[in-house]
């Protein structure tokens, strides 16, 4: 397995290709299951502390109660960093209570509140280091909107105060979510980091691949290699092996176009009908998909071209948000009653 980089990575001094209002210092990390969020977390705080930064974590019940002893792995005293005023954490449902009416967040009350404790917690440092996963209660309790919204209020802190805030959702939360509103998410940070999932590597000693016909993906080009094990996967459990070639390479360059020419998260999907496969790519980015022409010395511009010639067909529908690209190939293997 690959080890993807650590959050601390992230914060280089380098501006990111998302959104151009985020902060340079706000990222949102994706995970598949509550030890990655714990590990990631645990990684995180203990970078600030190299730092020397203090750290402030707002989180759940549940990963605060992980995080000690995941700091214990790193040779760390939780209890003892917060008795020296080096880690503050609060519980991320009771300080959200804080500035909550009627499911509706207040502006100055969040203000008062986050600031009052960032005076509390800075102790005349330059920088606070911050996690965050109020926004990720928010949006699991369907309050979307406010989610967002504490996410814009986050970046409009960051014109007052100095620090770096990573925010956490489970990666489940793209899959009902629409395409514009992850594509919000996303461009109100600075960085996008994926979840474990995307950094495995196939091989025969691998778990395999969940059996879905359809998965969300984050707008990052390590979406591109983790769609294509779901695809290969996809296909090999209905012994359709022969197709796997192809269609992992088609599928990879509709994703690459959705990555970069769209600049979209995007919703994959892979199914089975009527003796043939479609393999289809849902992104938030309006207009047709176009064949170009690419000439002998061009790098880039031949993935219609290459869609078109391994595909049996292939097209675009046109929908509100955006458009789906799909391609079909002849199943080989009988299907399954």
């Amino acid at each position: 397995m690959t080890t993807p980089k650590a959050p601390s990575a992230y914060f280089r001094g380098v501006q990111s290709k998302r959104g151009s209002g985020a902060p340079l210092h706000h990222a949102v990390s994706f995970h598949d299951r509550d030890e990655d969020a714990v590990r990631v977390l645990a990684s995180y705080v203990d970078d600030g502390l190299k730092l020397r930064e203090p750290v402030l974590v707002v989180a759940t019940a549940d990963h605060l109660l992980a995080l000690d002893g995941a700091l214990a792995d790193l040779g760390r005293d939780a209890e003892a960093m917060r008795s020296e005023g080096r880690l503050t954490t609060l519980d991320a449902a009771e300080t959200l209570a804080g500035f909550m009416v009627s499911g509706v967040p207040d502006f100055q009350s969040f203000r008062a509140q986050i600031l009052g404790v960032l005076d509390e917690v800075q102790q005349g440092s330059p920088r606070v280091r911050i996690f965050g996963e109020m926004v990720a209660l928010l949006w699991d309790e369907g309050n979307v909107a406010a989610a967002l919204t504490l996410e814009e209020w986050w970046n409009g802190l960051a014109a007052e105060r100095e620090f770096t805030l990573l925010c956490a959702y489970p990666h489940s939360v793209l899959d009902p979510a629409s395409l514009t509103t992850v594509g919000q998410v996303c461009d109100l940070h600075s960085d996008v980091l994926p979840p474990t999932s995307y950094h495995l590597t196939a091989t025969a000693g691998d778990d395999p691949w969940p059996e879905q016909t359809s998965w969300a993906f984050l707008p990052v080009p390590r979406a591109v290699p983790a769609l294509r094990r779901f695809v290969s996967k996809t296909l090999r459990a209905w012994g359709e092996d022969r197709l796997v070639p192809d269609a992992v390479l088609v599928t990879s360059e509709l994703a690459t176009n959705a990555i970069n020419h769209a600049d979209s998260p995007f919703h994959a999907s892979v199914i089975r009908t009527a003796g043939i496969v479609r393999i289809s790519i849902e992104d938030g980015h309006p207009g047709s998909a176009a064949q170009q022409l690419a000439s002998h010395e061009d790098v880039s511009g031949r993935g219609i071209s290459i869609v078109q010639a391994l595909a049996q067909q292939w097209g675009h529908d046109l929908r509100p948000e955006g458009k789906v690209v799909w391609a079909e190939f002849p199943t080989t293997a009988t299907e399954r009653s």
